[in-house]
């Protein structure tokens, strides 16, 4: 839900100037094979939403959305150091979105921030529970995945056949990877010698490397058809770090330069054989 695009009537801290104050989160995520663990800390500056929160008729709030398993749930906290939200590993997939924000939870019926807009000097409002009081802001990660994982070529791409004997090589993007489509004849013999550790050296500059470039062209391209595919996130984060311009030096720095290491590998066979 996109709750800075939405319009209140009440002033709320958070959204253009209606209120001043600050209400920052600093959150951290730990994961494991079982649990994912979120620990939202609010920094709240707002003398009147610190009232409420004090006299119990406000709460801070972080609500979990996850596309890929429809996972939603609100997780308040009376703190501003929450406990830790402890969530089974099986039931987040992918990105996982967070909000946060400060929300009542007892009817106000004469809310008066004081550090609201001078626009509403005068009037008072009727803040029923459940309603948003000021809004902290987005954040994401990507469930069961470790940075490491999240920059390896396998977390968002892989290798698979189409029905055709023989025909040329293409990249299909609906999934959540990527899927390099090889004709049947090429996949037999990418089967036979993909586990051997030097000819792999040579596949990511023949088979990888193009298909990479492609796959990045298509996140550069401004695209929101695929923004929703897991693939895209990720490349799209690693394609911002790379800090390259040109497609082929932004895919030569994620799979860590593979035609040198295609070189080196084509020379130490040579060397082996002589």
């Amino acid at each position: 839900m996109l709750y800075n695009n939405r319009e209140y009537p009440h002033p709320v801290l958070g959204i253009e100037d209606s209120v001043s104050g600050k209400f920052a989160i600093h959150v951290s995520v730990k994961a494991s094979k079982q649990t994912i663990k979120i620990i939202p800390v609010f920094e709240l500056n707002n003398s009147t939403l610190n009232r409420l929160i004090q006299e119990g008729n406000a709460v801070f709030g972080t609500h979990i959305y996850c596309r890929a398993t429809m996972f939603r749930k609100l997780i308040r906290s009376e703190m501003p150091i929450s406990k830790e939200i402890v969530i089974p590993a099986q039931e987040l997939r992918n990105r996982v979105d967070l909000d946060f924000f400060i929300c009542a939870v007892e009817d106000i019926p004469h809310y008066k921030n004081d550090l609201s807009h001078t626009d509403y000097n005068g009037y008072s409002f009727y803040i029923e529970k459940g309603e948003i009081l000021a809004y902290g802001g987005k954040a994401e990660f990507n469930a069961n995945k470790s940075p490491e994982e999240l920059k390896s070529v396998s977390a968002f791409m892989n290798i698979d056949k189409y029905e055709k004997e023989n025909g040329p090589v293409y990249n299909f993007y609906d999934g959540d990877k990527i899927t390099i489509r090889l004709p049947e004849n090429d996949y037999l013999m990418y089967q036979h010698i993909v586990n051997n550790p030097f000819i792999a050296n040579i596949l990511h500059s023949t088979i990888v490397l193009p298909a990479l470039m492609e796959a990045i062209d298509v996140v550069l391209s401004g695209t929101d058809e695929y923004l929703n595919n897991s693939w895209f996130q990720i490349l799209q984060k690693i394609v911002e770090e790379t800090k390259e311009e040109s497609l082929i030096g932004i895919a030569q720095k994620v799979l860590d330069n593979p035609i040198n290491r295609a070189f080196k590998t084509v020379q130490t066979m040579i060397e082996y054989e002589e």
